[in-house]
């Protein structure tokens, strides 16, 4: 067995956000973790406490620069899961450029615009690389190169649509695996949103995280920019989260997933993966909807 896992997110704070716990939980039994992000990261900013704490302020900046400090918040991070990130690199939908008047303007990427400097021609852009067939066999080709037992993803469900994309993009590549002979399993994450409705915070499985929480939380802090470690209110936030879908689990913390595809009879398959079985099969109650921060 290839004890490896596959976790794709959109943005550099996605991974750990959507999968922390269940990483870690994997990483203490002997796994390794293959860490991947669609998008390239040029659309942010950095969140800063104003003086008083009483509130969170967001600088915008230029491409390049929201690209390299967003990609080194996600090589600190993924330190913590003895690993480095693999970048596929789609341009996100939008981004800041310079205005010619030493300001900067929100773009869109959209058809025949100028592309920045860090974007080449050739790359279609999140929103599209589920359908480019070159994307699809990019990504089913490292799938079938690291065999991983189980790969984790953004939910169908999401109100960020560079997260539902860059789940048809990996949708796509893994039945492309599939048809190649890769074995493994394929779990959406669930955020839980009220706007989405019922669907939106729905799950059936889920892994007892019981004791991950702090491991997770350092994780989603080495994004500093996005969740400073003095960003009290999204700590207590995803504790909540936490705390609830425990409960509902018969455990004190819990992550939950949906199934896109079970592994194999034939694919040996190690205790946690047992576990998101175990739970599936055990008819896990369907989760409350949460909402949105």
């Amino acid at each position: 067995m290839n004890k490896n896992i596959m976790a794709v997110g959109a943005h550099a704070d996605d991974v750990e956000l959507h999968f922390g716990g269940t990483l870690f939980k994997y990483m203490d039994r002997g796994y390794e973790i293959v860490y991947v992000m669609s998008t390239n990261n040029i659309s942010g900013s950095k969140r800063i406490l104003q003086p008083d704490g009483s509130h969170l302020k967001s600088d915008v900046f230029y491409v390049a620069e929201t690209m390299a400090y967003r990609k080194q918040e996600a090589a600190d991070a993924a330190k913590l899961f003895n690993t480095t990130p693999i970048h596929l690199d789609h341009p996100q939908r939008h981004c800041h450029m310079k205005d010619g008047q030493g300001g900067l303007r929100q773009m869109e990427l959209r058809y025949g615009c100028a592309l920045p400097s860090v974007v080449p021609e050739n790359v279609p852009s999140i929103l599209t690389a589920f359908e480019d067939q070159a994307s699809i066999d990019s990504l089913a080709g490292l799938i079938i190169k690291h065999d991983p037992e189980v790969i984790f993803t953004h939910g169908l469900a999401e109100v960020n649509p560079e997260h539902h994309c860059t789940f048809l993009l990996v949708k796509n590549a893994y039945w492309k695996a599939e048809k190649q002979g890769y074995r493994g399993s394929l779990l959406m994450g669930v955020r839980g949103f009220a706007e989405l409705g019922k669907f939106g915070g729905c799950w059936e499985t889920w892994v007892d995280v019981t004791g991950y929480f702090d491991r997770r939380m350092a994780a989603v802090h080495k994004h500093v920019s996005q969740y400073p470690p003095e960003f009290k209110r999204g700590i207590t936030h995803w504790r909540e989260i936490y705390d609830k879908r425990g409960k509902i689990c018969g455990v004190e913390a819990a992550e939950a997933f949906n199934f896109v595809n079970s592994p194999k009879p034939d694919k040996a398959c190690g205790e946690l993966t047992a576990e998101l079985l175990r739970n599936r099969a055990d008819k896990t109650p369907w989760g409350p909807v949460e909402t949105a921060t």
